[in-house]
């Protein structure tokens, strides 16, 4: 029988062996997991698992680590095969096969290029019986590839390229050497002059009734086009994974600043309103669902944009095409009205103007604006063209235009700045000054400075309405008026932080002072820098005082 204390060594031992057996597979399992960051370039080799037990690992695959060790010696088609000269990019085989044949596929060519290589005495990856060297159990580490964005600048130097002809004869530019429609019936492709659009209303992330992904389709068209100019001795765009997908390479791809308009006869101006639409759109509504139409600068809006796609992002059609004014499932069941208004989304008029307050020379004042209740709002802002509807309706859609154009013109009012001795120049602020000296606010040269930030923005000009807009930045919760109230009559002395759910006066001043410097970036003096306002008073007249 065993006493306490064998007992008691019996269980260390145990408990020892048990300790070094799980240290020595974690540290084993340790050493056969891959850690590193994906570069741009890896692709996944990942077939679907068979039937038996035994699968492997996936293999990270670095194509263009195997595209530099190649360099000079073997070319593209090394991997890939072609059709109607042009790389098919899947390896060493036209479309997808089963998991077996596909296995092989990758085995016995990989390998056996590995092999060749070694031979010849150079490097060499894995070779038979090294399977756990391609086939490792991958910790994710993220990646480094970075989306390539086809900016209105990128689009424009392939737009303007003589080296890319056009597919169609009929073209006079080259708009078909990449867009293109599909025939249902005939399943062929074509090219319709006035409808191209982004490639990425018909082909998705992934595969869709046979279309292919936006992936697969930009590097068969992209790529094989650059592939075929480099091959010509022409300049081409990159044909490697980095110069597309890493973020220091697409830094040094050049970026035309002023970029001629697409060329798709969009319209100048529009009216936007459902009801004014061609369909029958509104025809039963009431008088009151009749609000006054948008006038919408269609041609300032698409200079401020990045490309199309920023909203219009599912089809180049109309807003109201999928988002009616009582919803459907083509547009998610989210209505004209909710897709305009939506503050938080990207794709809204409203969201989109909510974000340019984020900058910095928006962002000092409109941080300290409170948000207002859709309610609260003036319509009349925007919705400015007022008429009868069933005349409006029955404007054509070039006198629509020349309406919202004339509405347009009327609210170029410009910016505009109050006259120097209506702006006071200086205050003094001296709630503190037991402590401090009086705070000499340089009122007149911040205001001259929150006005220039905004002078060339036609958003600030728009919406900024009249000369005393710009003082409801720090004056909020009062109309604007040239001798707006002073800050104390709102905000008390001596009341502790907070009053009526108001912030007393120093807490107010604070609040509007460090939260303007902060969102502004300014430097000097800096949103925590207290000395650089408020100076110490010399000990003796503090004792006076």
């Amino acid at each position: 029988m065993l006493n306490a204390s064998s007992f008691r060594n019996r269980g260390v031992f145990i408990l020892s062996v048990f300790l070094l057996v799980t240290l020595f597979s974690l540290v084993n399992g340790h050493s056969e997991a891959e850690t590193e960051k994906n570069p741009p370039g890896t692709i996944m080799i990942d077939l679907p698992a068979m039937d038996d037990e035994n699968q492997m690992p996936a293999v990270r695959f670095f194509h263009d680590r195997h595209e530099h060790a190649l360099k000079g010696r073997k070319d593209c088609s090394a991997c890939h095969l072609q059709k109607d000269n042009r790389f098919i990019f899947k390896f060493k085989r036209m479309e997808g096969g089963t998991v077996e044949t596909d296995m092989d596929i990758y085995h016995t060519n990989c390998i056996g290029c590995h092999k060749e290589i070694a031979d010849a005495g150079k490097p060499a990856g894995p070779v038979t019986g090294e399977c756990r060297l391609c086939h490792k159990r991958i910790i994710e580490a993220g990646s480094s590839w970075t989306k390539l964005s086809f900016s209105r600048s990128l689009h424009y130097r392939h737009e303007s390229s003589a080296l890319i002809k056009p597919a169609d004869g009929s073209d006079i530019a080259n708009c078909s050497a990449c867009h293109h429609k599909y025939n249902k019936d005939t399943r062929e492709l074509y090219y319709q002059k006035g409808e191209e659009e982004s490639c990425v209303y018909c082909h998705k992330s992934s595969s869709v009734d046979n279309v292919r992904s936006m992936r697969n389709a930009a590097h068969d068209s992209c790529v094989n086009c650059h592939q075929k100019m480099a091959s010509d001795n022409q300049k081409s765009g990159p044909v490697n994974c980095l110069g597309c997908h890493d973020a220091e390479e697409q830094k040094k791809i050049k970026v035309i600043d002023n970029v001629p308009r697409l060329k798709r006869n969009q319209p100048d101006t529009v009216l936007l309103s459902h009801w004014t639409a061609e369909s029958k759109e509104g025809a039963g509504l009431p008088v009151s669902a009749h609000v006054n139409p948008v006038p919408f600068n269609h041609a300032v809006h698409e200079a401020n944009t990045s490309n199309c796609k920023t909203c219009h992002h599912a089809s180049l059609d109309r807003c109201g095409t999928c988002h009616s004014s009582l919803g459907s499932d083509k547009g998610h069941f989210i209505t004209l009205e909710q897709s305009m208004h939506d503050g938080r989304s990207e794709k809204s008029c409203v969201g989109c103007h909510n974000r340019k307050k984020t900058l910095k020379n928006c962002a000092g004042c409109h941080a300290l604006i409170p948000a207002k209740r859709a309610e609260d709002l003036s319509c009349r802002a925007c919705h400015s063209v007022a008429g009868e509807p069933s005349k409006i309706k029955e404007l054509s859609k070039k006198e629509k235009a020349a309406l919202a154009g004339k509405a347009l013109d009327k609210k170029k009012r410009g910016h505009h700045l109050l006259a120097d001795e209506k702006i006071p120049d200086k205050i003094s602020i001296g709630i503190m000054k037991d402590q401090y000296e009086a705070v000499d606010f340089p009122h007149r040269q911040i205001v001259k400075k929150l006005f220039s930030g905004i002078k060339e923005s036609q958003m600030a000009g728009y919406f900024h309405e009249s000369e005393t807009t710009l003082c409801a930045a720090c004056h909020h919760n009062t109309a604007p008026t040239v001798t707006p109230p002073a800050c104390v009559q709102c905000h008390r002395k001596n009341t502790g932080n907070v009053q009526n759910e108001r912030p007393g006066l120093m807490g107010a001043y604070h609040g509007q002072c460090i939260t303007c410097h902060q969102k502004m970036d300014i430097k000097e003096p800096a949103a925590t820098d207290c000395a650089g306002c408020h100076k110490k008073r010399a000990a003796a007249a503090v004792d006076e005082g």
